[in-house]
């Protein structure tokens, strides 16, 4: 099974873009102070933030601990042969 965003993929992420469900999202984590792209479920009144990643874990947003970057508005796949 072939990943879902293949190695080359360029993401353009929006900081601008209100996040809705479905939704690729840059986030921070604030503690550890790395990026993670999630996917972003929103079953009110919980933000579920689902890895991209498979073996990651899934994460419930909390506002003390990430902070949404952007949300990727496009990607595009560069092959370099």
């Amino acid at each position: 099974m072939q990943p879902r965003f293949p190695f080359g993929t360029l993401f353009i992420i929006d900081q601008n873009e209100s996040p809705r469900d479905g939704d690729v999202i840059l986030i921070k984590m604030k503690l550890e102070k790395v990026l993670s792209l999630r996917e972003l479920i929103i079953d009110s009144p919980k933000w579920q933030l689902q890895p991209i990643v498979s073996g990651s874990e899934n994460l419930f947003f909390d506002a003390t601990n990430h902070s949404i970057i952007g949300v990727v508005v496009l990607t595009v796949l560069h092959k370099r042969d």
